[in-house]
């Protein structure tokens, strides 16, 4: 028997039925909104470069010369490769970042609570609107053959 070039045929390397759930299925593979604070900072800095974003001097009247371009370049603050660690480590910011870097991890809360979205649209749909439950769980069964 042990010359035999056979395998047994029944005998296949299964999946679970959580091994076989595809990641796309669920609720929190694609968020609404991914971007991440480097992302923001990096808006911000490319937005304070527009020309058409008007820079308004102490006395109230607009500044043809001026950009925000200095008070919103980040790179000269930070090493963007370790941005999130200098975020936590320092304290010596301009009151001016300091206050958007404050905006920032408040939009976070926000932005944590609108990629829960998805998640509350299929909740609702299925249990309020379908008004299907759960099902209880069942034990697994196997059909041996001898």
């Amino acid at each position: 028997m042990s010359n035999c070039p056979d395998k047994n045929p029944l005998q296949r390397e299964g999946l679970s039925q959580f091994q076989r759930a595809l990641a796309a299925l669920q609720p929190d593979y694609i968020k609404v909104d991914e971007r991440t604070i480097t992302d923001l900072m990096a808006f911000a800095a490319a937005y304070a470069k527009d020309t058409q974003v008007r820079f308004f001097d102490l006395t109230g009247s607009p500044d043809n010369g001026e950009t925000w371009t200095d008070l919103m370049n980040y790179e000269k603050q930070f090493n963007t490769n370790d941005i999130l660690q200098e975020l936590n480590s320092r304290s010596d910011f301009p009151p001016h970042f300091a206050l958007f870097l404050c905006f920032l991890k408040l939009f976070f809360n926000a932005q944590n609570d609108i990629n829960t979205l998805t998640k509350r649209h299929l909740d609702f749909y299925y249990k309020d609107v379908l008004q299907l439950s759960n099902n209880a769980p069942v034990a697994d069964r196997v059909h041996i053959v001898f």
